[in-house]
């Protein structure tokens, strides 16, 4: 390019020195042409795995996500479910029947129950329970309190509620009661259940009880527990004529401030409350849960069995189930059959020179056995759920049981004092009067008494002379005494008792007084003459 500059003929395009032409081969007089670039360098290409780990960690990134994700809303996995059982200590033996007998602390780590008189405690961590000191006061109905470090229980040897630390130690006094239908601690106090009288709460550190809940005239409530909003109360309300079985029962809240009654369940008793939102509660000796709106105070759809075979008391005052929930979930409970309300039964005789001797007839149903002034005939009564027949049993054996009632349901026989005729209550008039009939059955039955409306009559003793007869009046869970004189047919009041125990009360042997169960003594009663 150089030389052709110069050798170009123009003068004025050509280069004059060679100093011009020393510059130009050094390059100073290039200039960029407009509109061109320079050529980029080449690039090598990045090796595969290189360009890879953007893509591989975008992925990673993605996967942890979706995998954090997933594992958090889908459903948490089904608890495993722990069952076991334990034995009681030698020798001990829980109490029979009508009253709650254990219960779990609420974050379901302790049991405590009464067995032999007293309280014992048993850790779930523990091999062995332990008796609590101060206790020795024939317990029932325990209940923890909500922090789990105390423990209220009805002391029958004075008839009052205490409290006592898991411990052990000296048992306080909280308030004189009848024997509780259903005890809870809760943080508000002490709720526990006074049959006819209605639902009482005390304070946790003593006091006068409230009424939270009154009855009407024939019911009986039992197994109280206050609701977590502190404004209604869950329990189960029993009539006179429900009352030979619970099962007919209902469940039931109740408002603490306007008094107005839901009823959840119809069928069934002992219903309590679980943080699950759940009513569980008993039928037979089944245990069921039907799922329950605590802001509606609704159930929401039907019951689904959870447990089977468990003990229960399905007859008389109470509405029991022995089971007890905790907070947490851990449910404890005593074993035993579906109750039915026909037991088998053998019948036998026993006395102070050896032992029981059975009677010559089948098993059955059998209730309250009577034996006559002679010692020679048995009255007693079976309950097969579908009649109640009063029976005459002669204990030579030479002859079969013969039927002395037909018809309706008759029970609670007693004798005459000349063993001539018996005496038993039967709801043959549409009331739960007492009648009489010969015993060797040539006659009918003739009325003697004729309750009020929801009352019933159950005759208890007959005078040495024949002439009067001894009877409770039982209205809800409220029993008195009362004597019925044949000669002018009256009826007066005896010994101002009111007890919400069945009062056994029997004539002396001269007639000229009556003496009360063991258990009205030991309340105050003393025995009272007989009006004449």
């Amino acid at each position: 390019m150089a030389l052709k500059r110069c050798l170009h003929k123009d003068s004025k395009h050509r280069v004059h020195d060679i100093a011009d032409v020393r510059l130009a081969l050094e390059g100073a007089f290039e200039t960029a042409v407009p509109g061109t670039a320079a050529p980029a360098p080449a690039i090598q290409p990045r090796p595969l795995w290189k360009r890879a780990i953007p893509i591989v960690a975008t992925a990673i990134v993605v996967s942890a996500i979706a995998g954090a994700a997933g594992w958090t809303l889908k459903p948490p996995p089904a608890l495993a479910v722990s069952r076991f059982a334990f034995a009681l200590g030698e020798g001990q033996q829980l109490p029979n029947g009508n009253r709650e007998r254990l219960a779990v602390s609420p974050d379901g780590t302790l049991l405590v129950y009464a067995a032999n008189n007293q309280l014992y405690l048993r850790s779930m961590s523990d091999l062995e329970p332990r008796p609590i000191p101060g206790t020795q006061q024939t317990p029932v109905e325990p209940a923890f309190s909500p922090d789990g470090r105390s423990i209220a229980f009805y002391a029958q040897v004075d008839d009052t509620i205490k409290k006592i630390a898991v411990s052990g130690g000296a048992a306080v006094t909280i308030c004189p009661a009848d024997v509780p239908f259903g005890l809870r601690w809760n943080t508000d106090g002490i709720v526990f259940g006074q049959g006819s009288k209605g639902i009482m709460r005390v304070s946790a550190n003593g006091g006068r009880p409230e009424v939270l809940v009154s009855v009407k005239n024939g019911e009986v409530a039992y197994g109280p527990q206050v609701l977590p909003d502190g404004e209604w109360v869950l329990f189960t309300i029993a009539t006179a004529n429900t009352r030979d079985g619970w099962d007919k029962a209902q469940i039931v809240v109740q408002s603490l401030k306007t008094s107005e009654r839901k009823t959840l369940v119809s069928g069934g008793s002992d219903g309590r409350y679980v943080p699950t939102g759940h009513i569980v509660y008993a039928l037979g000796g089944v245990l069921f849960a039907v799922p329950f709106d605590l802001r509606h105070l609704n159930v929401t759809s039907g019951p689904v069995p959870i447990v089977e075979g468990v003990s229960r008391s399905n007859t008389g005052t109470s509405g029991v189930a022995h089971f007890s929930i905790s907070s947490t979930g851990s449910l404890v409970f005593v074993p035993g059959p579906a109750l039915t309300l026909s037991p088998q039964l053998n019948l036998a005789l026993i006395d102070r020179n050896g032992p029981p001797q059975p009677l010559k007839l089948p098993p059955g149903p059998y209730e309250y056995p009577r034996l006559s002034p002679n010692d020679k005939r048995i009255a007693f009564s079976s309950d097969d759920g579908k009649e109640a027949v009063v029976w005459i049993y002669d204990l030579s054996g030479v002859t079969s049981m013969r039927r002395l009632t037909l018809g309706s349901r008759n029970r609670l026989p007693v004798w005459s004092a000349d063993g001539e005729r018996v005496a038993f209550q039967s709801d043959r008039e549409g009331d739960l009067g007492i009648f009489w009939q010969r015993a060797d059955g040539t006659t009918t039955a003739e009325r003697l008494t004729k309750p009020d409306k929801d009352t019933a009559h159950v005759p208890e003793s007959w005078s040495p002379d024949g002439k009067t007869l001894l009877f409770s009046v039982a209205k809800g869970s409220s029993y008195a005494v009362a004597a019925l004189s044949l000669t002018d047919k009256k009826v007066t009041p005896v010994g101002g008792i009111q007890s919400a125990f069945p009062p056994s009360a029997a004539f002396s042997p001269d007639g000229r007084w009556v003496c009360p169960s063991l258990r009205l003594l030991s309340r105050g009663s003393t025995p009272s003459r007989v009006p004449r």
